[in-house]
């Protein structure tokens, strides 16, 4: 892919983190960004293709397992409301709530937190001809977004595989419908009936 790439050394990454979580204003940590000229897009191979940058310096990988969950300008993917999950701030404090694309064009930086369900892995910004990758945490405070300085077009968020739930079977074990558990427990009782029967009318058949 042609570019120029910026990739962010993990031992800058991890100060970057730290530095963070303490501020409380930006969560996660830049992965790196790419600039392609005129229509750079973020798509998912130029977003991979900054992971993979990544990944070839620093250890360890960042996972290269995700895909497209929601896109802050296609409408019928995303909506500016804070029941998808997303709160998107003009501010680093979080007050100024951001309730449209066009408001957001027209801002250099925002900050944004997310509190559903999704796995989310990875969140890119793009301006006219740059795209910067950074990751998603839940850890406290409020992610930052920006592709400094110019005013942003868009966030694309991106997802990895759903993890498992607490009681889900492991791979390859398949949970066995109420009916056929049923009748199971039914056979088992129905065994040990027999086996006490015969220990009973053994017992008898010696006492006589």
């Amino acid at each position: 892919m042609n570019g120029s790439f910026r990739i962010l050394p993990r031992s800058i990454a991890a100060l970057v983190l730290v530095s963070a979580i303490g501020s409380q204003a930006e969560a996660g940590f830049l992965v790196g960004s790419v600039n392609n000229g005129p229509g750079t897009n973020d798509n998912h191979a130029t977003v991979l293709a900054v992971i993979q940058a990544y990944n070839a310096v620093n250890d360890p990988d960042l996972s290269e397992d995700f895909s497209l969950f929601k896109k802050t300008d296609n409408d019928a993917a995303f909506v500016y409301n804070t029941t998808n999950g997303f709160f998107i701030y003009s501010d680093a404090a979080g007050t100024n709530l951001v309730t449209s694309n066009a408001q957001l064009e027209n801002l250099s930086e925002v900050w944004f937190k997310y509190t559903g369900d999704v796995n989310l892995l990875y969140y890119s910004a793009k301006s006219k001809h740059d795209v910067v990758v950074r990751t998603f945490t839940l850890a406290p405070g409020l992610n930052y977004v920006n592709v400094s300085p110019k005013d942003l077009s868009h966030i694309s968020f991106w997802k990895g595989p759903t993890p498992p739930k607490d009681d889900d079977p492991p791979p390859g074990v398949q949970t066995p419908e109420p009916a056929s558990s049923a009748m199971l427990l039914i056979g088992l009782a129905s065994i040990a009936g027999r086996r006490g029967f015969r220990r009973l009318r053994g017992k008898s058949d010696s006492a006589a």
